[in-house]
């Protein structure tokens, strides 16, 4: 399988808290643009089979924490893959999948938020392995 693989993290918003979940919506749609002007003819079905996200959970790198993924917005990151059926989500850095370092930014071994561990990937779970 080939697809174009989203990175959705890492926008560096220095002035807001961002909707994380959103942002990858928006990511997402707007390779969608960047495909259907490559792929002319080709459905909108397929350019979104086309498609793939990775998302880093918890408090990424930037050190004013104004972007922190939640288990919330990887679900609507979700029903979004599952409405358009993206050809794969991911987890950046799967080690984090914990909540062993509440506030803690860019951990390499914790998500930096309240969690259970391996939340995100139970949730993603059923669409991996679908």
């Amino acid at each position: 399988m080939t697809a174009v693989n989203s990175m959705a993290f890492d926008y560096f918003n220095k002035t807001t808290k961002s909707d994380m979940g959103a942002e990858a919506i928006s990511a997402l749609k707007g390779v969608h643009r960047q495909l259907t002007r490559l792929y002319r003819g080709a459905s909108a079905g397929r350019l979104w089979r086309m498609e793939g996200v990775t998302l880093l959970p918890g408090i990424d790198d930037f050190p004013k924490k104004t972007e922190v993924t939640h288990i919330a917005d990887t679900r609507d990151v979700l029903a979004f893959a599952s409405a358009h059926r993206l050809a794969l989500i991911a987890i950046w850095a799967i080690q984090r999948d914990n909540g062993r370092c509440p506030g803690v930014i860019d951990s390499n071994s914790c998500s930096g938020i309240r969690q259970l561990k391996w939340s995100f990937s139970h949730l993603l779970e059923s669409y991996t392995s679908r």
